[in-house]
């Protein structure tokens, strides 16, 4: 694997934006999407999964709902995947110093795979890769 852009982070690393709410993802690894798994690319026959931690580093308690996950594979959009507990979205409430860790799995029609955080819109997104 070729070693992150400036300004991205290597999968497993771990990010902290300004108000101290901090995200690390987890190297992809290979996802096969159950039955019943909410996919709308049927075209797409590969996929991977990211564990994704957002600790809470601020003073106040946050909404993991806040957090927006974008992927990009080869020239497409990644799609996300929702599989039951296999694959999800956040939505709990973080408390100062807490952790919420969660799997979120991904078509990836490409042969790369690039991953876009952004916490609650801040307008500072991070990239892993």
């Amino acid at each position: 694997m070729s070693s992150p852009a400036e300004g991205a982070y290597a999968f497993g690393q771990e990010a902290t934006w300004p108000d101290g709410v901090k995200v690390r993802v987890s190297k992809p690894t290979v996802f096969k999407p159950g039955e019943y798994a909410a996919i709308s690319d049927k075209s797409v026959k590969n996929f991977v999964a990211v564990d994704i931690t957002l600790t809470n580093g601020s003073s106040a308690a946050v909404e993991a709902s806040n957090i927006v996950v974008r992927a990009t594979s080869g020239d497409r959009e990644a799609e996300a995947v929702f599989d039951g507990d296999r694959s999800t979205f956040p939505s709990s409430r973080v408390m100062p110093g807490k952790s919420l860790k969660w799997r979120q799995a991904f078509g990836k029609p490409g042969s790369d795979f690039l991953l876009t955080v952004d916490w609650g819109y801040s307008g500072q997104p991070v990239t892993f890769q």
